[in-house]
């Protein structure tokens, strides 16, 4: 059996997902959202909380399920919705911004643990998003990758790693480096 669940929240990037961690030689078993358990979520050590439509209000069925792995020693790793959905259950706000779908953007990362994890100052990742997180003053650290000051972008600590961008899409560089919090966790 896989150590990696996949949560499909109804989205084609799911499989772009899977594919990466196929390649990195991590096995994952892929879930829709509305299947997800407590019995279901015993069997796997990491997680992976996929992008998808919506507000995460609208998933609020995860939200226990969420708490369950935030509290044990297993792994969450959250991709656009996943990222929001990590941090609305930590009762960050998440608001609505204008729009940027398929749109690869150049961001500096120098100052945050994303500078470690791919040994370069700047990456292009792509967005297919119209929420962010809010961010707060303690989230201006190593561990967080804030925008303007305003959003929180990603997020990493022991047993998670969030962005709010996709690292499986095509738009973005370094894909496998992105995945090496996942990876560094089930093999360390």
């Amino acid at each position: 059996m896989a150590n990696v669940l996949i949560i499909d929240f109804d989205d084609s990037f799911t499989f772009n997902i899977k594919e990466i961690l196929t390649s990195m030689n991590i096995e994952s078993d892929v879930l829709n959202w509305k299947e997800l358990n407590n019995e279901t979520l015993d069997q796997y050590k990491a997680f992976v909380f996929g992008p998808g439509p919506g507000h995460p209000n609208e998933y609020v069925k995860t939200f226990p399920l969420i708490k369950n792995i935030l509290g044990s020693d297993k792994f969450y790793f959250g991709i656009c919705l996943g990222h929001q959905l990590l941090w609305s259950v930590n009762e960050r706000e998440v608001v609505q911004v204008s729009p940027i779908h398929g749109e690869s953007l150049t961001i500096n990362i120098e100052n945050s643990f994303l500078f470690e994890v791919t040994n370069q100052k700047e990456i292009d990742v792509q967005f297919y998003n119209s929420l962010k997180v809010l961010s707060k003053s303690s989230d201006l650290e190593s561990n967080y990758l804030v925008e303007d000051s305003k959003y929180l972008m990603a997020s990493k600590n022991d047993n998670f790693c969030t962005y709010q961008f996709h690292p499986e899409s095509i738009g973005s560089s370094c894909p496998e480096a992105l995945f090496r919090p996942l990876k560094d966790f089930l093999y360390n």
